[in-house]
């Protein structure tokens, strides 16, 4: 596994190529699409994740309006946390939302840099094998965390045609 330092900020993130859709989006300041209040300027990125997964078929969804929440658990594993912009999504059978897509935000002079990661599940036991011992906070209860498609049947590799997702998102990207 090659591990890489994230400089947008947030905990840990696994990315699983089968089970995951990475898109980088930059935006410059002359953009109508740009907004100086950074959590602001998430929500329109979440809403063309949210489109894209709704035209995908996925049912429930809803994008997170703010402000950040379980910063801490956050700031250890990205997808424990729930920041503005970033896509929910709520089943049938449990009321706590699933996180489906994780945001970040790069910021320069010249462009913003939006980060967006759509996973349909993840392996929390990799996650924590990868770690030094004891590295995994105790009160991080990963049999409660939601993260990926509510749906187990949409959960396994290849259930979802990622390449397709990608595809979707980027015919639905407003233009510059």
């Amino acid at each position: 596994i090659e591990v890489c330092w994230r400089r947008s900020g947030g905990g840990i993130v696994l990315v699983e190529p089968e089970a995951s859709c990475w898109i980088d989006v930059l935006v410059t300041p002359d953009s109508h699409l740009w907004d100086d209040d950074v959590n602001r300027a998430f929500l329109w990125v979440g809403e063309v994740w949210e489109q894209t997964l709704s035209a995908s078929g996925v049912r429930g969804l809803s994008v997170h309006p703010g402000p950040v929440g379980h910063a801490e658990a956050g700031r250890f594993l990205c997808f424990a946390g729930i920041g503005p912009g970033e896509v929910l999504q709520r089943s049938s059978h449990d009321d706590r939302p699933w996180k489906l897509v994780g945001l970040s935000q790069r910021r320069q002079r010249n462009a913003a840099r939006f980060q967006g990661l759509f996973v349909t599940a993840t392996d929390l036991d990799l996650t924590a094998s990868l770690l030094v011992p004891g590295a995994w906070p105790d009160e991080l209860d990963a049999d409660r965390l939601r993260i990926g498609l509510a749906d187990p049947a949409l959960r396994r590799p290849g259930a979802v045609d990622l390449a397709a997702v990608a595809d979707r998102f980027l015919h639905l990207l407003p233009p510059p």
